[in-house]
């Protein structure tokens, strides 16, 4: 069946709500026991009501594998909530499958991982089918899949440290791979029309000795979901909708290898993102999607102008960028320590714990949104079709 042409996004602009969900992490509201799905709607409306105010139409969530479970009867009260809040609201939610957490007794180098990321998807789609808006649904089946698969092979980032998962990364990544297109194929079977969404992050500051070979590595996982690379494993570039570079502020060389441990990489520096963008569109052909990310509030305004400067670049040099998504506008525990909670935040705007503290306009980081939205919504406009996949 041919799937029909159709907008992958009702904004260019997205919000990312997605939380991590990993182990050590502490359990967050929706992902622990005894939720009171009340408040947590009351939550969700608040936050999707600033969102669409600020004029974003689209928001990027995780179901939250570890809370649904995968028994006979999977828990989505808080997938269909937040559905809910967000038809109310008028807003398009992007659905992440996998993230960081995989279930308690799913060994993710066993089939049975790529069985229950299947049955995922599949419950998934056929809840969420009568919540799909005109562009019809788009899926990020595991999230950031070379960066999960050296956090469980190499770090007790995500789980507990496993030493048999040593220096094996690149095979961990073959099987999330595997998994990925397991899930696409259960979610085409319950919606022809669903459009797929993939996720790495950037390493467009190259550390210091690694030179084109760690330029090169981030393309694996997009090579094969697509077939290009270890074709055994199923890919074709029908899974291979859009593509979402996640840059991250001075975090071009992860934690855990030796250039993070020194300090010894370049000066973070977005000058290369426009590069970075015309080399993957490029190279697949595919619509880009450019997340941003900040860890801190301190320079997030300026952050995103230099991401956004270069993204409207990479619009007038005719890259298919089809969004910029602002991240996170909820935070989540520390990866480190869990501990230590950052804050809920809108913006750069930290609120109260009780969730009730009025919103502060004309911060810094809405003025410099404001001020791309100057730039890059005419850009936009100027060229409909190119938004259309």
């Amino acid at each position: 069946m041919k799937r029909e042409r159709h907008a992958l996004f009702r904004s260019f602009w997205l919000a990312s709500f997605a939380a991590a969900d990993h182990l050590p992490g502490i359990r967050q509201l929706g992902t622990g026991d005894g939720i009171d799905l009340a408040e947590y709607r009351a939550r969700v409306d608040h936050d999707y009501a600033v969102v669409r105010d600020a004029g974003i139409e689209c928001v990027r969530e995780s179901v939250g594998w570890r809370r649904i479970g995968t028994g006979d009867a999977p828990d989505f009260s808080t997938v269909v909530a937040r559905e809910e809040c967000a038809k109310r609201h008028g807003l398009q939610i992007v659905w992440t499958l996998c993230r960081d957490g995989i279930p308690e007794g799913i060994d993710v180098c066993r089939e049975t991982f790529v069985d229950a990321l299947r049955a995922l998807a599949r419950s998934t789609a056929h809840v969420l089918a009568s919540y799909a808006g005109p562009e019809g649904r788009v899926y990020t089946p595991v999230n950031e899949i070379s960066f999960l698969a050296w956090a469980l092979a190499e770090t007790g980032l995500v789980c507990a440290p496993r030493a048999e998962l040593r220096n094996r990364s690149y095979e961990l990544k073959q099987q999330l791979v595997r998994g990925a297109l397991a899930a696409c194929d259960a979610i085409l079977e319950m919606d022809p029309n669903a459009r797929f969404l993939h996720s790495e992050p950037a390493t467009s500051v190259i550390a210091i000795g690694q030179g084109e070979t760690q330029h090169a590595a981030q393309f694996r996982a997009f090579d094969m979901l697509c077939g290009r690379l270890e074709p055994q494993l199923g890919g074709h570039p029908r899974y291979l909708d859009a593509i979402a570079i996640h840059c991250h502020r001075g975090a071009h060389a992860w934690r855990g290898t030796p250039e993070a441990a020194t300090g010894r990489t370049r000066p973070s520096s977005p000058t290369a993102l426009c590069r970075l963008l015309e080399d993957v569109y490029a190279r697949y052909g595919t619509p880009i999607v450019v997340d941003e990310n900040s860890p801190s509030p301190a320079g997030r305004a300026a952050w995103l102008r230099d991401i956004g400067d270069e993204v409207g670049t990479s619009l007038e040099h005719g890259v298919e960028v089809v969004a910029l998504c602002l991240s996170r506008v909820v935070e989540r525990p520390a990866w480190e320590d869990p501990r230590y909670w950052r804050g809920r935040r809108l913006w750069d705007v930290l609120l109260h714990a009780d969730h009730h503290a009025p919103r502060v306009h004309d911060s810094a980081y809405e003025q410099a949104l404001r001020d791309l939205r100057s730039r890059i919504d005419p850009l936009v406009a100027s060229n409909p079709s190119r938004y259309t996949s």
